[in-house]
């Protein structure tokens, strides 16, 4: 029997049922026993204390929370189970969709829910319900050591769980966290965007990547309906490219021309320490040049489009380039990015950095469910500064 991945209840209104998840897909692999060369007898894995150079007992192994390089602070099950949330154990059905409102794009794991024999009947009631409504329900889940909004629909005679990629900031906090402090930052160059330097380092295969495949295909995918397909066809090895795990398209397209999320991403980018360093095609906030590609069929010429001067002029009226070009000039001239930076800690669905020099303050905040930012802190001679998109 499948293991169960998650045990609670399902709740709306006044209607409470309990029920299990259990994976619905799995990746198959052949799996290999770890064996002595000489007498071809099972290793085990042991735990090793590097400081006393010994092995040490399962037993004597606890959980720890890096607050700073080294330093640990010891976290014991049942102050986890005391901090967990409400969705640890029930599952609150948010809101009712259409059944072709949520684009399949955005799955990301699957589950079959199973009904507990004494409430077999409940779980029908629900499942006919969805299915005569031609309604799917939104509900929020705590899994996994972390919250998911996830997807409820019916499918063959059952009930099927989605988890759903959300806006969730929490892969960014912790490249903030891990970040080189003197290095360029970039989100687009010549050669493409480099959505591949997410996945695990090769170099370091032990490290947990900054975004798991399944969410870096996805996120493919989501570049490529963005821009039309244009991306897909200007990538890969179809399109003569150097380097195939780039993503060909420029970042303006690949936000779906999108004012506001493109500035979000560009905000973001002044204020991580490093130089932010823009390449001129996303400077001028432009688009892909499939006549360029098609002309060549060189991948990265999607992304490299020839300016007249005329082009330039026409650029720098539009509303988008001319915000990114005061943010520059702020990001530029500001006292405050002279000092120490530092991330706040926020809603899972927002991001909040400050910059401080003296008396010097510049802020940003940034809301990925809204898809709003705003930058506020100390103007020359200490007077308010905000921008606002």
């Amino acid at each position: 029997m499948a293991a169960t991945v998650w045990k609670g209840f399902i709740s709306f209104g006044l209607v409470s049922f309990p029920v299990r998840l259990f994976s619905a897909a799995r990746a198959e692999a052949v799996h290999f026993h770890m064996l002595h060369k000489k007498d071809l007898s099972r290793v085990k894995e042991v735990w090793y204390c590097a400081e006393e150079n010994k092995a040490i007992d399962r037993s004597d192994i606890v959980k720890g929370y890096e607050t700073s390089k080294g330093e640990y602070v010891v976290v014991e099950d049942d102050e986890l189970k005391a901090v967990a949330p409400p969705t640890a154990t029930t599952m609150d059905i948010l809101q009712f969709v259409g059944q072709d409102e949520v684009d399949p794009i955005f799955f990301e794991s699957s589950y079959y829910v199973a009904a507990e024999e004494n409430t077999a009947k409940t779980y029908v009631l629900f499942m006919a319900a969805l299915t005569d409504t031609k309604q799917d329900a939104i509900a929020k889940i705590a899994m996994h050591n972390r919250e998911h909004i996830v997807l409820i629909r019916p499918s063959n005679g059952g009930l099927v769980l989605h988890t759903l990629y959300t806006r969730n900031a929490g892969a960014l906090n912790r490249w903030l966290r891990i970040r080189p402090t003197n290095a360029v930052t970039v989100l687009d160059t010549h050669d493409g965007i480099g959505v591949e330097d997410v996945d695990r380092d090769s170099r370091h295969p032990d490290d947990e990547p900054l975004l798991p495949r399944a969410a870096i295909d996805a996120l493919i995918d989501t570049i490529d309906t963005r821009s039309r397909g244009e991306s897909r066809e200007a990538s890969g090895a179809a399109a003569s490219n150097v380097d195939v795990s780039q993503i060909n398209c420029t970042f303006y397209d690949a936000l779906g021309r999108r004012d506001n999320e493109y500035l979000i991403a560009r905000a973001i980018q002044c204020f991580v320490p490093g130089i932010p360093q823009l390449y001129y095609v996303g400077l001028l906030a432009g688009t892909n040049d499939m006549a360029l590609l098609r002309r060549t069929r060189v991948g990265r010429d999607i992304n490299r489009r020839y300016y007249t001067a005329a082009d330039v002029d026409d650029a720098l009226t539009r509303p988008v380039v001319r915000s990114l070009l005061a943010l520059l000039r702020l990001r530029n001239t500001h006292p405050a990015f002279a000092g120490t930076f530092r991330t706040l800690a926020t809603e899972p669905d927002r991001l909040a950095m400050t910059w401080t020099h003296g008396d010097h303050v510049a802020r940003l905040d940034v809301d990925l469910t809204a898809m709003t930012v705003s930058i506020t802190g100390s103007g020359t001679g200490g007077t308010a500064m905000t921008w606002h998109n």
